[in-house]
């Protein structure tokens, strides 16, 4: 009778080769996924400063009061540390609506995008004068 001698086997090249082409294209998907994970993250960072930005302006604006909301003391167009091609810019409108006692004050804040476009944030508000008010 034949014996059948144990036969050791191992991978053959065509094996290891699919095995390292399963794991490559793994690790693209896995780098893929970093790097938009990256990009979302650096996006996020910048609506949050942008609004930040605004939103100091417009709280700055409402501590100051009804008189101070004018262009001498919000200049139009201002740099914004942190945000490439950084820009602040305000528009003050008086007598907003005809009423001579509310202004409505805009705050644009934009910045180049990493594509090259333009982002933007925008926030208003509107500021009534409370002084001198009598109810009638």
């Amino acid at each position: 009778m034949r014996t059948s001698k144990n036969r050791q086997r191992g991978l053959t090249l065509i094996e290891c080769l699919v095995s390292i082409g399963i794991l490559a294209f793994g690790l693209i998907a896995v780098s893929g996924a970093l790097t938009g994970a990256l990009v979302s993250n650096q996006k996020a960072s910048q609506i949050e400063l942008a609004t930040a930005t605004a939103q100091d302006t417009i709280e700055e604006m409402r501590s100051r009061g009804f008189g101070s909301v004018i262009y001498d003391e919000f200049p139009e167009n201002q740099s914004v540390p942190g945000l490439i091609g950084g820009a602040r810019t305000v528009e003050i409108e008086d007598s907003y609506g005809g009423h001579v006692r509310l202004k409505r004050a805009v705050v644009t804040v934009s910045w180049r995008a990493q594509n090259g476009g333009t982002q933007s944030v925008r926030l208003e508000t509107i500021i009534g004068n409370r002084a001198n008010h009598t109810h009638g």
